[in-house]
């Protein structure tokens, strides 16, 4: 079923619904959280429907699917592309929205591919395991960073030999060391001086180049199935980057801040206490 929810009272995103089956009962022990399906860059929601129909197929004979959500995230698919400075928090931030708006804070799974992988690894730690029962990453962005990284980073110490932060050696104490900003960093620069439109002027010509050759570059990347990449995979792709406001959208890949390091991310949610 395709849906629209408007994020903040302002954006208007699409998401795609697939309903529990008849013999689900999220009561009852040992059923699977909801399912949400998060795409990767420049996707849509489009891209799940080969894994659903799989795994409805695989449970034709009880029929206890849980419900199964994928959201087009803001600027992609068919949802709506404001003029906004697009980054990994702006849809993380959606994502956690989704999850607590549109889903009413089911337990779930979340599952992210490329880019989605990323965002759905920090809202994971954002919404905690009381909601966010697992996480699935397919060929995921996002970096395991070396302890090296870390120096730098200032740590006041307590009388019992703590830092400010937690133990001096937990990833969660390096974290929030950073906001404080760590003095061997240059400071992030988003926008080139010349400001969004040459943001804009770099998504078209992007789009421009890569346009005719979608078919092909999706042929590539399902190289051992290329059924996969068919007409209704390609027309996805090229409709979205037809919308009013796609240039702007592609071109903040260009300036997209560095992600929150998959381990830290996910030692986070795994430490999470929070039992309230």
């Amino acid at each position: 079923t395709v849906q629209y929810w408007r994020w903040k009272d302002q954006h208007l995103v699409r998401y795609l619904t697939w309903p529990a089956g008849k013999n689900y009962d999220e009561k009852k022990d040992g059923a699977h959280p909801a399912i949400l399906l998060v795409h990767g860059f420049a996707a849509s929601a489009e891209q799940w429907g080969r894994l659903v129909y799989s795994l409805r197929e695989q449970n034709i004979g009880n029929d206890t699917m849980p419900p199964i959500f994928a959201l087009d995230l803001l600027g992609f698919g068919h949802s709506e592309k404001p003029g906004l400075s697009y980054t990994q928090y702006l849809w993380e931030s959606q994502i956690v929205d989704f999850a607590v708006e549109v889903m009413e804070a089911t337990p779930l799974v979340m599952v992210g591919n490329s880019i989605g992988g990323g965002l759905s690894a920090g809202a994971a730690a954002s919404l905690g395991k009381k909601i966010c029962k697992g996480l699935v990453l397919c060929n995921t962005a996002g970096i395991l960073e070396d302890p090296e990284t870390y120096t730098g980073y200032t740590f006041e110490k307590k009388e019992d030999g703590s830092s400010k932060f937690g133990g001096a050696n937990s990833f969660n104490s390096h974290t929030e060391a950073a906001f404080e900003g760590n003095p061997n960093e240059a400071p992030y620069s988003p926008v080139p001086v010349v400001g969004r439109n040459a943001l804009d002027l770099f998504g078209k010509g992007i789009i421009q180049l890569i346009y005719p050759q979608i078919d092909k570059r999706l042929s590539l990347i399902y190289g051992n199935k290329l059924e996969n990449a068919d007409a209704a995979a390609v027309y996805a792709i090229q409709q979205s980057a037809m919308h009013p406001g796609s240039a702007n959208v592609i071109g903040s890949g260009q300036k997209l801040a560095p992600n929150r390091p998959l381990n830290e991310i996910l030692v986070d949610a795994a430490d999470d206490k929070d039992e309230s």
